[in-house]
């Protein structure tokens, strides 16, 4: 049997009809909503990457922040050796004052592929270059580092006893035949060692200018400071100089 409904006797629709208009109301009704929902996912989503974002940046901050610490650690090592110049020391040498230092391995690590992705995203391409320039120079140095010690022991193993004892320096009389024979290693040691400081100023100085662009770029990309990391002006007064 079927059955018809009227409205107002205008419009008369069977009861099939009926269902297929509110079965087609509330479709449409779904699709509002959806519509309407989909600004907010969007914001959402734009709210959580640009969070994810701030995590990374952050990350590339710390990252930075320790190859400044670790080379100002090298770096503050050896100046300290070099200021404790006392009668013992040989003339002319640098590395019996400057004494072997042991590095933690992996003590700084290259920026991964999220964070590069970042950095290219946050068009700060120099920043990343830089980076990965201080990353590596940090590597060069504690490898190096890592030589002059094996060198440094070798070399004292050619040595006779010490006949005295400056505190950490240790002086040695050699016979003519002892000198010339230790004094090519003393020679490549103490080059070794020159390389080391050099690169390490070179180090310490860019480091501290990619801090300087970090803060920089991050305000730039996010509106306001990331993290505003502040760094001593002594740590490389050559490339401070420089830049004012």
């Amino acid at each position: 049997m079927t059955y018809s409904y009227s409205l107002l006797d205008i419009i008369t629709l069977d009861a099939g009809s009926w269902a297929d208009w509110f079965s087609g109301v509330a479709s449409g009704l779904a699709v509002i909503v959806a519509l309407s929902a989909y600004p907010i996912a969007k914001r959402q989503r734009r709210a959580e990457q640009h969070e994810r974002d701030q995590e990374i940046g952050r990350a590339v901050g710390w990252k930075l922040l320790r190859v400044l610490n670790h080379t100002a650690d090298i770096n503050r090592h050896i100046q300290s050796g070099l200021s404790s110049q006392t009668q013992h020391a040989p003339p002319g040498f640098k590395f019996p004052l400057v004494r072997p230092l042991g590095l933690p391995e992996r003590a700084v690590l290259e920026l991964n592929q999220s964070e590069i992705d970042f950095l290219l995203k946050a068009k700060s391409a120099e920043l990343l270059m830089e980076i990965d320039m201080c990353v590596g120079r940090y590597q060069s140095i504690a490898y190096s580092m890592g030589e002059y010690k094996l060198r440094h022991e070798a070399l004292f193993e050619l040595m006779p006893p010490p006949v005295a004892n400056g505190g950490t320096i240790f002086s040695h009389r050699l016979s003519k035949e002892e000198a010339a024979r230790v004094r090519p290693y003393s020679i490549m040691l103490d080059a070794l060692l020159d390389g080391i400081i050099e690169l390490t100023r070179e180090n310490l100085a860019r480091a501290v200018a990619a801090i300087k662009l970090y803060n920089k770029d991050m305000e730039r990309h996010f509106g306001k400071p990331l993290m505003d990391f502040e760094t001593d002006e002594e740590l490389a007064p050559e490339l401070v100089g420089a830049r004012q």
